[in-house]
């Protein structure tokens, strides 16, 4: 690579870089901001509800997001050997799978609900 080259990339590293910092620091600001007008509004016991949400939430969309991964993995891998008879076989264990891990996260959800 000709020394021009290295120049424009480290150029283009030390503009994304200065961009994901003032990016952060607005995060950060406004999320001590929200966070102080969500506890004068919502108070110290309603405020915990909504991590507590917020949080369950979030655990259910990373599990979302690797079954998915997973999936989509498995797929591709499938299709690239194009045998229709695996990859129908592959989306009904996929199905299955999926119903499973529902079915125990709304036994645990109902019975910690008790």
């Amino acid at each position: 690579m000709p020394r021009q080259d290295y120049s424009k990339n480290n150029a283009k590293i030390a503009k994304n870089t200065l961009l994901l910092y003032v990016r952060m620091f607005f995060l950060i600001f406004l999320g001590f901001f929200t966070v102080r007008k969500l506890l004068e509004v919502l108070g110290v016991e309603d405020f915990g509800l909504v991590n507590l949400i917020t949080s369950i939430v979030m655990i259910f969309s990373f599990l979302s997001g690797i079954l998915s991964t997973a999936a989509s993995r498995f797929f591709n891998f499938e299709l690239g050997k194009n045998d229709p008879e695996r990859l129908k076989k592959l989306f009904s264990a996929i199905v299955s799978i999926t119903f499973f891990c529902g079915a125990i996260i709304f036994l645990l959800a109902i019975t910690a609900g008790y």
